[in-house]
């Protein structure tokens, strides 16, 4: 983060908490490092810089999923000058890449998992048509806004064209879903279970098979299948996957990282 934009950040942050003292990063900063936290009245609270679309729509996804009783930051969307941002309770927990890091087994990884698909089933019911409606309420334009604020606007458009392509398909299987769950954006309790989201830019109306297969590539990082998924989400559901088009998409999912890892290093060589 350019220190310019870091210390506006943290003018707004005062602005916002008169009485804020001491304003940190997180101990695991995310690629675009947008986030700040100090200590209010009420307890910690986090800012979140972020494209304005995005922020609405995050804001849109927070009310549903607390209405849903699924565990996620309670945005509020706020705006200062010309910047955008989310402020909510901090919530206190483990991320599953800590946990993984001090040696998490895999058993307790693939439980998780399951706890995981469970969300990403019960995010599917949940009626979504206001979020489809907004500017980034698909994760395709999710996913164009997301990558400008770490990556150029070219690279952007490259994958978020990619990104539809691979969300073609019934209308039946489009849903909210969590596209975007990294071992940093999920939180563990002290008992190893899911706990909560971290991150809600990665929740937009999505093709079932893509969220399933985004989600999939990072099970397959972390030493669990494909298969495996699948398997997991078939009986939670009862509805039958097309297997190959998820591994199809894994394929496609991690060669877009890669390219996206690629260019992102070739800028900041620049």
């Amino acid at each position: 983060m350019k220190l310019e934009k870091l210390g506006r950040y943290e003018d707004i942050v005062r602005d916002v908490c008169g009485n804020a003292t001491q304003i940190v990063q997180p101990k695991i900063p995310g690629s675009q490092q947008n986030v700040l936290m100090t200590d209010g009245v009420a307890g910690r609270i986090v800012f979140k810089f972020n494209n304005a679309d995005l922020v609405m729509k995050n804001e849109a996804v927070s009310r549903l999923l607390q209405a849903a009783d699924i565990p996620a930051p309670h945005v509020t969307a706020m705006v200062r000058d010309q910047y955008c941002f989310e402020v909510y309770p901090f919530i206190p927990g483990v991320t599953l890449y800590e946990r993984v890091g001090a040696g998490m087994g895999h058993d307790q990884i693939s439980a998780i998992f399951q706890e995981l698909l469970g969300i990403q089933y019960r995010m599917s019911q949940i009626q979504a048509g206001a979020v489809l409606q907004m500017p980034c309420g698909t994760c395709a334009a999710a996913s164009r806004a997301t990558i400008v604020n770490s990556n150029d606007v070219v690279t952007a458009y490259v994958i978020a064209a990619m990104v539809r392509i691979m969300n073609l398909g019934k209308w039946a299987n489009l849903g909210l879903y969590h596209y975007d769950l990294t071992p940093k954006n999920i939180l563990i309790s002290d008992q190893n279970k899911f706990a909560g989201l971290l991150d809600l830019d990665g929740v937009a109306v999505c093709e079932k098979h893509f969220a399933l297969a985004a989600m999939a590539a990072k099970y397959e990082q972390l030493g669990g299948s494909v298969s495996n998924i699948c398997d997991f989400y078939e009986a939670l559901s009862h509805q039958s996957l097309n297997r190959s088009r998820i591994r199809a998409q894994v394929n496609l999912t991690n060669l877009g990282k890669k390219i996206m890892w690629h260019l992102a290093h070739k800028s900041k060589a620049r």
